[in-house]
C-alpha cells in the first residue's frame, strides 16, 4: 500500500451530549466508511473546517431536521486536536487510490464496501489508519481530506483547546445558508 505523512491540526466534529468526543465506541459497535461493523474501531477527523462543516452536515442526512433546525445548543460541537505524524495508507491523492483499487473521484452512492474492504487489509497490516478524500465534502461538490484513526493508534491523537461552540466554528448567514468553502480563522487557533 502507498502511504502519505499526515499530522498536526485536526478538527473532530461530534454532538454535545457525547460525553468524551474522542471516544471510539459508536464506530466500533456500528462501524463506518473505515472500519466495518464490529470489526475494529476508527476515530474519523478532518483535515480542515471546510470538511468539518460538511461533516456536521452529514450527521443529519435522512433526518427530519437539518442541523438548522435544531436549538444552537444541540448543533455539533467541534474539538481541535493533535495528530502525532505518521505514515497513514494513502486514499487521498489519484495514484494512491487507484493502488487500492478506489474510484480516483468520488462517485455518490458507492457505498461503504469499497472502502471497508481496504481497510480490512490495512489493519491487519499493522497500519495505523487512513488518510482518504472526504466523501462528505465531496457529496457537497468540494474537496476535502480526512483521517481514520485505526483503533491501535488513538493514542496518536490528543484534545488541542476545548470544544468549540457550533456558532464558534459554523458561520452562517442572516438567511441561515451554510459557509461550507469559507475558512475562517478561530480565535486562538491555527487553521
Amino acid at each position: 500500500m502507498r502511504h502519505v505523512r499526515r499530522g498536526g491540526r485536526y478538527y473532530r466534529t461530534h454532538l454535545p451530549h457525547w460525553v468524551n468526543p474522542l471516544d471510539i465506541t459508536h464506530s466500533s459497535l456500528r462501524g463506518g466508511r473505515w472500519n466495518p461493523r464490529g470489526g475494529f474501531g476508527a476515530l474519523y477527523l478532518s483535515r480542515d473546517l471546510a470538511t468539518a462543516r460538511a461533516n456536521a452536515v452529514r450527521i443529519f442526512d435522512g433526518e427530519i431536521a437539518t442541523l438548522f433546525d435544531l436549538q444552537p445548543v444541540r448543533r455539533p460541537m467541534l474539538q481541535p486536536v493533535a495528530v502525532r505524524p505518521h505514515l497513514w495508507v494513502d486514499a487521498v491523492t489519484p495514484a494512491g487510490r487507484r493502488q487500492l483499487h478506489l474510484a480516483v473521484a468520488y462517485r455518490p452512492g458507492q457505498g461503504w464496501s469499497p472502502c471497508q474492504r481496504v481497510a480490512r487489509r490495512a489493519y491487519a497490516a499493522g497500519e495505523h489508519g487512513v488518510a482518504a478524500a472526504s466523501a462528505a465534502a465531496a457529496s457537497m461538490g468540494g474537496a476535502g481530506e480526512e483521517l481514520a484513526v485505526f483503533d491501535r493508534s488513538t493514542d496518536a491523537v490528543v484534545a488541542d483547546g476545548a470544544p468549540l461552540r457550533f456558532s464558534e466554528w459554523f458561520p452562517i448567514t442572516a438567511g441561515g445558508a451554510r459557509l461550507l468553502q469559507r475558512e475562517v480563522v478561530l480565535p486562538g487557533h491555527i487553521s
